[in-house]
Formats: C-alpha cells, sequence, structure tokens
C-alpha cells in the first residue's frame, strides 16, 4: 500500500491496527484518513504504509504480518528508501502488550535505525516538552495493557455466564458430535457447519450427536474398551484396518483413543474453563474445582454406565503401568545391591554371578488398600520355576524414591499354591510371620544367597 504526496518535509512509513474486537472508529480506512490529514498539516510524506486487519494487540511482530514487514522490509531493511517517522494512531494500535517494556523495546528498535515513532493522537512534541509526553506516553501505554486486561474479564464472565446455562461459548464440537444452533428462544434451528458462525449474537449453541460415522466410531471405541476390553493399541488398529479417519483426518494411535475414552462430552455433560490462557499468556490446567460443569447439557452418544466403567478400567490401567514402572525400578536397585553383595562376600562363584541374580526367588509388591478401609495388602505373583525354594523374599515397594524398599517379607512357597500367587493384609496372622525386622534382612539375603550358590551347583553337577 503506497501513498504519496509532494511534500519536502520529512519522510514517513504507516502502521494500522484492527482486531475483530475493536468499535468501528478504529478501522483501517478511518485510521489511514487520521494519518494522511496529521501529515498533511505537519508537512510529512507517508511513503509507505502497513497493516494488520483482525489481529489482536496482544500478538508480537511474529504474528502480525504487517508489523513484521514494516521491520523487516523497512524499519531494519538497510536497503529501505530513506525516511524518519514510523506514523500511527494510538498507543494501542502499536500493540496492548501486556508487558510495557514489550511496546518500548519495538520503539527502541525504531529509535535505533534513526525513526522515531509517532502517535498520532498526541502528537509530535515541542522543543523542552518531552518529558511530560514521555510520561503521558509510558501512561497510556499502560491503560492500553489494561484495556485488554478489562475486556479479558468481561469476556470471561460473559462466557461462564453462558456455560453455566449449558451452552458452547466457542470453539468446535468435538470427535462424533456437531453444534447445533438454537433461536432465542432456545428451540433448535439447525447444525452448523464447520466454521460457520451464527448470525444473531443473542442466539445460542449446543452440541448434539453428527450421526454420522464418527458418532459410529465413538460407540465403537467405547464398545471394544469397556466391553470387550480391548486395548488402547488394539482398538486404534482396529479402527485403521477399517480406514475410519481420526480426529485430524489422519490415523488412530493410543493417545487418540484415550483422548475419546476421557471425553465427558459423550455423555452430554459440558465442561468450561478447563484450561487458562488469557491474553495470550501459556496455556495451563484448571484444577477440576473451578470448571464450569453442566450435566445432561445435550443428548449423549454414549450411556453413563458405560462411560463410568470406562474410567475405572483406565484408573485401573493407569495404577497397573505405575506399579510396573516401580518395580521395575525396585527391581534394577535390588538386582545391583545383589551383585555387589555376591562379589564383596564372596558367597557366588563369579562366573555364577549372573545366573544366581536371574535365579534368586525374590518378588515384587506394591501395597494397596480399600476405599472401605485403610488397611494395606499386598499381592505376590511368583514364578513357577521359583518354587523349588523353601522360601521366596517378598519386597514391599514404597512409594519413596529415595528409600524404595518399604518393607521385606519371608514367605513360605507353598503359600503360593497352584496359582502361583498369595494376597495377605497387614491385619492377617501370617504378616507377622512373614516380616523381616530390619536388623535381620541382611541374614535373611545371606541364608538365601546360600540356597542359591547350591540350587547352581546341584544343577551344574
Amino acid at each position: 500500500m503506497f501513498f504519496h504526496s509532494t511534500s519536502n518535509g520529512k519522510r514517513a512509513v504507516a502502521y494500522y491496527r484492527h482486531s475483530a474486537e475493536d468499535k468501528q472508529e478504529n478501522s483501517v480506512p478511518l485510521q489511514r484518513d487520521l494519518a494522511h490529514q496529521f501529515a498533511l498539516k505537519n508537512n510529512i510524506e507517508i511513503i509507505h504504509e502497513e497493516a494488520d486487519e483482525g489481529k489482536s494487540g496482544l500478538l508480537g511482530p511474529e504474528a502480525r504480518p504487517g508489523f513484521k514487514r514494516l521491520f523487516e522490509n523497512w524499519i531494519e531493511n538497510p536497503k529501505a528508501p530513506h525516511f524518519d517517522l514510523v506514523l500511527t494512531r494510538h498507543e494501542d494500535r502499536w500493540g496492548r502488550f501486556q508487558n510495557p517494556n514489550e511496546a518500548s523495546y519495538h520503539e527502541y528498535r525504531c529509535n535505533k535505525q534513526g525513526k522515531r515513532v509517532v502517535y498520532i493522537e498526541s502528537g509530535i512534541p515541542e522543543e523542552g516538552q518531552e518529558f511530560g509526553y514521555n510520561l503521558a506516553h509510558n501512561v497510556k501505554q499502560q491503560m492500553a495493557a489494561e484495556k485488554s486486561r478489562q475486556l479479558s474479564r468481561e469476556v470471561f464472565r460473559g462466557c461462564m455466564n453462558i456455560a453455566k446455562q449449558g451452552f458452547s461459548t466457542g470453539g468446535i464440537a468435538c470427535y462424533g458430535m456437531a453444534r447445533l444452533l438454537l433461536d432465542i428462544e432456545k428451540k433448535p434451528v439447525g447444525v452448523l457447519k464447520k466454521r460457520e458462525h451464527k448470525a444473531i449474537s443473542n442466539a445460542r449453541v449446543t452440541f448434539t450427536p453428527a450421526n454420522d460415522e464418527t458418532t459410529e466410531a465413538v460407540k465403537k471405541i467405547f464398545d471394544l474398551f469397556a466391553t470387550e476390553e480391548k486395548t488402547l493399541h488394539s482398538i486404534a488398529e482396529h479402527l485403521n484396518s477399517k480406514k475410519i479417519p481420526a480426529p485430524n483426518g489422519k490415523t488412530w494411535n493410543e493417545g487418540k483413543i484415550l483422548r475419546i475414552l476421557k471425553n465427558e462430552t459423550y455423555i452430554g455433560t459440558l465442561n468450561y474453563n478447563k484450561t487458562s490462557g488469557k491474553l495470550k499468556q501459556r496455556k495451563r490446567n484448571n484444577p477440576r474445582s473451578e470448571w464450569v460443569i453442566v450435566q445432561n447439557a445435550f443428548p449423549n452418544i454414549i450411556k453413563k454406565e458405560v462411560f463410568y466403567r470406562t474410567q475405572e478400567l483406565i484408573s485401573l490401567i493407569k495404577r497397573k503401568i505405575k506399579q510396573s514402572n516401580n518395580i521395575k525400578r525396585v527391581h534394577r536397585f535390588v538386582k545391583k545391591e545383589l551383585q555387589s553383595y555376591f562379589l564383596d562376600n564372596k558367597q557366588i562363584d563369579e562366573d555364577d554371578v549372573f545366573i544366581a541374580l536371574r535365579e534368586f526367588p525374590i518378588v515384587y509388591s506394591v501395597p494397596y488398600s480399600h476405599s472401605q478401609s485403610k488397611t494395606s495388602f499386598w499381592c505376590f505373583i511368583s514364578k513357577h520355576k521359583l518354587h523349588r525354594y523353601k522360601n521366596i523374599i517378598g519386597i514391599s515397594i514404597s512409594k519413596d524414591a529415595r528409600n524404595p524398599i518399604d518393607k521385606v517379607f519371608v514367605i513360605p512357597t507353598d503359600e503360593f499354591g497352584d496359582m502361583n500367587f498369595h494376597i495377605f493384609s497387614e491385619n492377617d496372622e501370617e504378616y507377622s510371620r512373614y516380616y523381616v525386622e530390619s536388623d535381620k534382612v541382611e541374614k535373611v539375603f545371606h541364608d538365601m544367597t546360600l540356597q542359591v550358590q547350591q540350587s547352581i551347583n546341584s544343577t551344574l553337577v
């Protein structure tokens, strides 16, 4: 965009910005008219113009193409035609940066190249008035930032009220669902297409099952997981084999399946304020206590009993994974300690250390408690090959990473039975028989090491 005058005074490049929430008096054509009037009055020639339509003042240069071109092609481009000034209507057109230092930084970039930023509504200060001008300028920068904060609070309060009524506050429908437009009397008008918006401000939007292949895919995912107890991986493979597109139009994976299974939208529940990211700040997750939760806000795809069973299964899987990871971590720790013990005490021949570590009769369990009581239970699972020993050492795993071993038990092998597992609680009589006091743990491992060496020797013979 170019505009030329026949001025013999200073030369300038102008910048205009208008965002979606701005009123009409901030439109780009009006800003351009003001800039031209100001230039004519002050004997300034505007040699180039840049503008950003529909861009928030909270955005930095990388997200505002016009602002970016202003610096790259003109202000910081040594090959650009000579000019002296950068004209913009007001501090909030330059940007509503939440950190005023950012606005000043971009001004500094201009000053560094010998260009001065002039705000049309403030004018050019006369000699000797720079202090007052700069003071007012700093205040206006703060006001520009505060204006965005105030607008953000008003928009958030409005969205909260809409959400509490069970209506959508914006955005797209999740996979399997569609956006349903309601008139001012909250009666259905029709399903909105992708990127289609309501035309009347006091109309409302809710959700409804899309009743297409995506809806059927959601039902199938829950059925395979909650009823047939298929793994996330096998469900993803099944959908991919049927060439059913995933939410992004690509292939399914375990993460996408899990997000479907955890989404309360499918039981007709609307959740709002799950995350915060106001004023272009980094998004963070809010605690559930801060959410707006409206049950039965719209028709469901999945029955609640199926959904809740699904959440129980997911919780069980996560618990098993966590326990498995803890057991692997403690197993590596114990294996390392045993190896050092074998070598330091020379109880196991050096050539037999690897065999001894593999054959050592030791099992692990993460303690758990029933919801009705705080009593701890342990479930130890053994391998059949360990049953040649009279006893098996059971290690209870602590949640404390610095002290991973909580308790040590010596469990008679025949207690595991044909199913190779044994469960007991701290209130059971067996607990006192199995439990090993801390000062006797080393002797237990010493005696067991002797048995392991004897077993290895008998096998070699």
